[in-house]
């Protein structure tokens, strides 16, 4: 890689040789007659500033190139100086010249091996350069008479030979049609340094963000020959700046040729050619797409079915209007609409396929704000930080909070800068532009310092301008009988320098003489007209400039759709009046346009008022046009209609326009995406059915229209949302792919029958099924490769299925599926949110830690790629949450635990984070055994729990860690300290379960370690409230049953324990379906058992087989039996006992498993009454099998 300064310092050395070899081929002929003028080491010097000035300002963006041959490109040029070099500047004709300079480029290419993209930019910069400086010395520093004579000698030479090459370069150039000249004679537009706040002023930098110049390069890239693009966005976000130095930068390239296109452009574009021939790949740039829709969209149409055509060519349009994204529906803006209209709807078929053809420029981050800030052409240095931050502050206030775009601009940084440097305070966005205003007319009245008439030449040029912004420019040979006053008084006034001088001063210096242009930039000439208009409505001049500015319909109207998206809304008035003074000398349709605009607005006062005055002007006139605009305009209001009714209602006029114009299809299409968005608020399932049914009407009608079956397939998308069986969703998914066949070629209706698909998939409950339908979703993204949302539907409904999928082998399969998919939209936020779910499905059911570790490892990995997402965030977070539930090893969950709470850390305000971050500690707090770090582990879920007050699924999170942390403290006073704060929890948790179930499971805890029984007595009839409090709760209930049995144990008197036990039988009876209720109370029954006489443990007895016949299955049940069974037997004589040793046998043959517990349980008993010498002489005379069982079992 080389630095641009290496560039600079090797052209040092090229300008040194340079000089010695020009000025050495004239010291033979005229001494040093020009060593006399200007020393060899000034020349040496002037050529270095040159060329260095000439680098930096064309290609600021290039610092770096990769290595080329630099001495050997140093070495040709200086071997063909007088003859491949002076040709590119003797040749005559632009055409001409054009052609043989990319001959001299690629040989300049070849001869500095450059055989990369890079480098020939690289080349391109420094040839470029050179030649800038070349021209400069030899052409223009050589002005003695005899260093003109013999350059020209020299030159002699070089004439020959171009006339003997004459017509092998005529016969190139005849292989180009005129067109090619056409777009050879385009310029790029001429700096404006006069003109403050201009985007082409050079004292205003460029923040060249790379994200937007990929977005171009990527268009320019795809394969297809002919694409458009529509880039749109808010006055001063910078549209016009960004292509402007992208064509600056493309046109350094050997393959592409780009051109801005203004009105007049268009024109001649429309109206002389028929062939469209290039020798390059053409980007062609359209500004203000909107004033010459028509004529673009039949260049369009003619374009599309020709075949002569440069390979690729490449359609922008500039316009501030772009997409409207509502309800799953993409409204387009009224210009596009006109554009792909009067292409025959060629416009669509080309449109590139991101955003549905249209990229709105992001808003400028704060750091670029800044660096704004910084570039105000008055500034010497850079500004305060805190002064940038108060700026940056007020944009903020402006714009309340993001809301309004309008002002979160650059150019409204600029000015908010200008006015701090002026030392003005601005309150608001209207304070601004009075301000900037204002400073326009005080530097206008600075022009005509000691003019008597000063007021009124200031005043005829404010109309002069009005009238010139409002309508494109004011040409001073066109004739306009109102304001020729005003001219009159100019050229009366002023001199013919003066006149110019004052064109100047308003132009910015670089325009015609005889035309006055419009008030740059566009937003703040907006505010300048519609300000000037609303301050001098009353007066009958101003009415007369109306009339004027309509007499150019296009331009006028044109320009009031632009204030549409500015700042007409804060002068509404000027169009929502009676007799609105805006409307003076306009058509009907004209008026429709332009308050069609105000329905694009999101103030739904304004909307409103829009619509109420295009239903006027339609009722009016009933005009076939009109009626399609009011029918639009009438969509547009039901797409921010929230309540019913009042939608439909709207719905219902949009279907009178329907059925009045029968065969219009422009209509029945509104009509049709109005009863989409009505279905989109009403959530009842018949009403919605009876909605779907007439949308079936408007398509069957209209059985050919692409448009209408794409509506009615968005319809059976939302009536599916509605509905919760998957044979019901099924039967739409089936009608949408009847359309989709139907239509094999609409993309619309492919993306609903996916996000069908996507539903349906959602609702199936069988994996096999969930299958088939991700593989219909496989075959749409195959179809459609190069679309994304169909290959997001895909993506999601692999999510889905993987979700079904019980086995990690299965998932897996999926995953590496969604993986695929990942790989080639890895740009795609969607589609990596459905890859990284994918990966928690998979690391949630793999048992192999190793595997679960390598799932949540890429998870990392798109964390760190998309860091800014929240929701690869969360899932990464669930990633490390899924890896620490199967880890064992304390250092490694403490581990994973610790990169949570980095992520928490980073991520404040997210929730879903911060549980898993909870859910992490508990885990954490359960696997370590000392005391004091679970403490400390439970301390940070405090901190959390703090910190989200309000969350209670972290609320239970810090629940489950205080019991964690109850069930390692022995000391019964610090048990009771966690208890108490278990209990807060759930007193200001009172109306959460989980909680509460928790605080009950603590209170096990404590009850397990109380040995003082009053205390014990205490912390079960807390159970017992909760018990209470949450009757209907199984699991309370089963805390409270298991207190019951720890107080029975500690119980000396057999009485109380049966009280205890009693109440045990109330809940077992009471739960007769739990199982592990009943088994608690069998435990408090084998309690009892020990504590009784013979006689009563043997009723007690009597109730534990109860239990058991109860519950024949349950084998703790059977073996709680069995203990009772063991009690009694240790409590009989040898005679009454050889009978319950019978009934023990049978239990053993019917539940071996409990065997050997039973006889563990056995010896305790015998243990607890001493009687090993009665049951040794009793076991002699049982049977053998439970001789061996017990002698085995029991060894003296």
């Amino acid at each position: 890689m080389v630095e641009s300064a290496f560039l600079i310092n090797s052209f040092k050395w090229l300008a040194s040789v340079l000089v010695k070899k020009v000025e050495g081929d004239l010291v033979g002929e005229i001494s040093d007659s020009v060593h006399d003028k200007i020393k060899k080491a000034q020349i040496e010097q002037t050529l270095n500033e040159k060329f260095e000035r000439y680098f930096n300002e064309q290609y600021e963006s290039l610092s770096i190139f990769e290595e080329f041959n630099v001495r050997r490109l140093n070495e040709w040029l200086l071997d063909n100086l007088y003859t491949k070099v002076i040709k590119c500047f003797v040749i005559d004709g632009l055409q001409e010249k054009d052609r043989y300079k990319n001959s001299f480029m690629k040989s300049a290419y070849a001869r500095a091996e450059a055989n990369t993209e890079i480098k020939i930019k690289g080349v391109k910069a420094y040839v470029e350069s050179f030649l800038n400086a070349f021209e400069y010395y030899y052409f223009i520093l050589h002005e003695n008479e005899l260093d003109q004579y013999l350059l020209l000698k020299q030159t002699e030479d070089i004439r020959i030979i171009l006339h003997n090459e004459r017509k092998e370069l005529e016969e190139s150039i005849n292989q180009h049609d005129s067109f090619a000249e056409f777009i050879d004679s385009i310029i790029l537009e001429p700096l404006k340094s006069d003109i403050r706040f201009h985007y082409l002023n050079p004292k205003i930098g460029f923040v060249r963000r790379d994200k937007q110049f990929k977005v171009l390069d990527d268009f320019l890239e795809r394969e297809e020959d002919l694409l458009s693009l529509a880039i749109t966005g808010f006055g001063g976000i910078g549209k016009s700046k960004l292509l402007y130095h992208y064509i600056l930068e493309l046109n350094n390239s050997t393959e592409w040729k780009a051109v801005k296109l203004n009105n007049f452009h268009v024109d001649k574009l429309y109206d002389k050619y028929t062939e469209w021939h290039y020798p390059k790949n053409l980007l062609l740039v359209f500004d203000y797409a909107a004033e010459k829709s028509e004529k673009i969209g039949k260049w369009l149409q003619a374009v599309c079915q020709s075949r002569s055509r440069p390979r690729k060519m490449r359609i922008v349009f500039l316009e501030r209007q772009g997409l409207i994204a509502v309800n799953e529906q993409i409204i387009l803006p009224l210009w596009y609409q006109n554009i792909n209209k009067e292409s025959g709807k060629v416009l669509e078929t080309i449109q590139y396929e991101l955003g549905n053809g249209f990229y709105e420029l992001p808003l400028f981050t704060k750091d670029e704000m800044f660096q704004v800030m910084d570039m105000h052409p008055e500034l010497e240095d850079e500004l305060p930080q805190t002064t940038k931050e108060s700026i940056y502050d007020k944009i903020v206030s402006f714009s309340d909070d993001g809301k309004d775009e309008r002002f979160n601009t650059p150019l409204i940084a600029l000015l908010l800068v200008d006015a701090h440097v002026n030392k003005k305070n601005i309150p608001d966005s209207k304070k601004l532009m009075e301000y900037v205003i204002k400073r326009n007319k005080d530097s206008l009245e600075r022009f005509f310092p000691d003019s008597e008439n000063k007021k009124s030449l200031v005043d005829a040029v404010e109309r002069l301008l009005v009238y010139a912004t409002a309508t494109g420019g004011w040409d001073l040979t066109e004739l306009s009988s109102f304001l020729d006053n005003d001219r009159e008084l100019l050229e009366k006034t002023l001199g013919e320098d003066e006149l110019i001088s004052l064109l100047d001063f308003l132009n910015g210096g670089t325009q015609e003489h005889n035309k006055l242009e419009p008030l740059k930039p566009d937003i703040i000439g907006e505010y300048f007209v519609l300000n000037y208009i609303k301050k001098k409505r009353r007066w009958g001049g101003c009415k007369k400039i109306v009339e004027t500015c309509w007499k150019k319909p296009e331009e006028f109207e044109s320009f009031l759709n632009r204030c549409t998206r500015s700042y007409l809304g804060e002068f509404s008035n000027l169009v929502f009046d009676e007799n609105a003074i805006l409307f003076l000398g306009a058509n009907p349709l004209a008026q429709a346009i332009v308050l069609f605009g105000m329905t694009t607005l999101s103030d739904i006062t304004h909307l409103k008022s829009a619509v109420e005055c295009i239903e006027r002007l339609y009722y009016k006139n009933e005009e076939n046009d009109i009626a399609e605009v009011y029918a639009t305009s009438l969509f547009n209001l039901s797409v921010d209609q929230d309540e019913v009714t009042a939608c439909q209602i709207t719905v219902d006029e949009l279907k009178m326009l329907s059925d009045r114009w029968s065969e219009n299809a422009e209509i029945s299409l509104r009509y049709a995406m109005g009863l989409v968005n009505l279905s989109t608020i009403q959530n009842k399932i018949d009403t919605l059915k009876t909605i779907f049914n007439e949308l079936k009407m408007v398509n069957d009608k209209w059985i050919e229209n692409a448009d209408i079956a794409s509506t009615y397939a968005s319809g059976l998308v939302n009536l599916s949302v509605m509905q919760e069986k998957a044979d019901v969703r099924k039967t739409n998914v089936d009608e949408l792919e009847v359309l989709n066949k139907r239509w094999p070629e609409n993309i619309e209706i492919a993306i609903s029958y996916a996000r069908g698909l996507v539903m349906l998939s959602a609702l199936t409950e069988k994996a096999d099924a969930r299958k088939s339908i991700v593989e219909k979703l496989k075959l749409l993204s195959k179809r459609w490769s190069e679309n994304a949302e169909i290959a997001s539907a895909y993506a999601r409904g692999l999510f889905n299925l993987s979700a079904k999928q019980g086995d990690a082998a299965s998932r897996k399969t999926t995953v590496d599926e969604l993986k695929v998919l990942y790989d080639r939209w890895s740009e795609n936020a969607e589609i990596t949110s459905a890859y990284a779910i994918g990966l928690v499905y998979l690391s949630a059911s793999q048992k192999d830690a190793a595997a679960r570790k390598t799932s949540v490892d890429v998870l990392k990995v798109l964390y760190d790629r998309w860091f800014e997402n929240t929701e690869i965030a969360e899932f990464y977070a669930i990633g490390l949450f899924n890896l620490s539930v199967e880890q064992k090893e304390v250092i490694v969950l403490k581990t994973l635990v610790d990169e949570l709470r980095g992520m928490t850390d980073r991520w404040l305000e997210n929730a879903e984070i911060a549980h898993m971050y909870a859910m992490g500690l508990v885990n954490l707090s359960a696997r370590q055994d000392e005391a004091a770090s679970r403490k400390t582990t439970v301390d940070e879920l405090k901190v959390l729990y703090d910190r989200w007050l309000e969350n209670a699924e972290i609320a239970i999170e810090y629940a489950s860690g205080l019991f964690n942390l109850s069930v390692g403290q022995k000391e019964v006073t610090a048990l009771k300290t966690t208890i108490d704060e278990l209990r807060e929890l759930s007193d200001r948790w009172s109306e959460n379960v989980d909680i509460a179930l928790r605080y009950a499971w603590g209170l096990v805890s404590l009850s397990d370690k109380q040995e003082d029984v009053a205390a014990r007595k205490t912390t079960v009839d807390e159970l017992k409230m909760l018990s209470d409090r949450w009757s209907e709760n199984a699991e309370i209930a089963l805390e409270y049953a298991m207190g019951l049995v720890n107080l029975s144990a500690k119980q000396e008197e057999a009485a109380d324990c049966k009280t205890t036990v009693d109440e045990l039988k109330v809940l077992s009876d009471r739960w007769l379906e739990n199982a592990e209720i009943a088994l608690q109370y069998g435990r408090g029954l084998v309690i009892l058992s020990l504590k009784q006489s013979e006689t009563e443990t043997g009723h007690t007895v009597e109730k534990l087989k109860e239990l058991n016949n109860q519950w024949p299955k349950d084998t703790d049940i059977a073996l709680t039996y069995g203990r009772g069974l063991v009690i009694l037997f240790v409590k009989q004589n040898k005679t009454i006992a050889l009978e319950t040793s019978e009934v023990l046998l049978e239990l053993y043959d019917k539940y071996p498993e409990i065997i050997e517990p039973l006889l563990k349980f056995e010896k305790m008993v015998i243990d607890l009454y001493k009687k090993q010498d009665e049951i040794d002489a009793l076991i002699a005379e049982k049977d053998k099998a439970i001789e061996s069982v017990l002698k085995n079992a029991y060894k003296p």
